[in-house]
């Protein structure tokens, strides 16, 4: 079984050894309005979704928004429009951490978020690029341009986190 809290102190220590090699702003997904996190109904997993909803059985305000959100139909239901902050930030699921330092493939083609420019909801800011246009520093760290990105799959810590269900994370809500 994993463990969440290693898995956030693992991200987090990956993540500031990216920030000290790689010189360049990344988004940090509740800073930008019209980035990723308010564009979905993204997948947690069932400890994921428990830890959120003893969170939100504590924090009866922060429920009462979540749900207005869900009501109104917003992607993300944690996202605070008003404070641009996320809601549940410090138990965020792992797939809303650090989503700016993910490289994904699809087929031969790696794909990062570009630090270039900052993602505006109506164009795509998603770099593509191959393999081979990579410096790999390891097996799960590759660097294109001067930007440092993880590949969350190749994480040995992430391992068992991979092997689980996933929900969506709107079914922390349950009215």
């Amino acid at each position: 079984m994993y463990n969440l809290k290693e898995i956030r102190s693992n991200i987090d220590l990956l993540a500031k050894d990216i920030f000290k090699n790689c010189n360049l702003s990344r988004c940090n997904q509740w800073s930008n309005s019209c980035g990723c996190c308010t564009k979905g109904d993204y997948p947690a997993t069932e400890e994921e979704i428990k830890e959120i909803k003893d969170f939100l059985n504590k924090n009866i305000e922060i429920k009462l928004k979540a749900i207005e959100n869900k009501n109104n139909g917003q992607y993300c239901i944690f996202y605070d429009k008003n404070s641009k902050n996320c809601l549940i930030k410090s138990i965020r699921p792992i797939i809303c951490r650090y989503v700016s330092l993910r490289i994904f493939s699809h087929d031969d083609i790696l794909m990062g978020c570009s630090p270039f420019e900052i993602c505006s909801g109506t164009k795509s800011t998603i770099l593509k690029f191959k393999k081979e246009d990579t410096l790999t520093i390891n097996d799960y760290t590759y660097v294109y341009k001067n930007i440092w990105y993880l590949d969350f799959k190749k994480l040995s810590f992430l391992e068992e986190y991979y092997k689980n269900s996933f929900f969506k994370l709107s079914s922390a809500i349950s009215e």
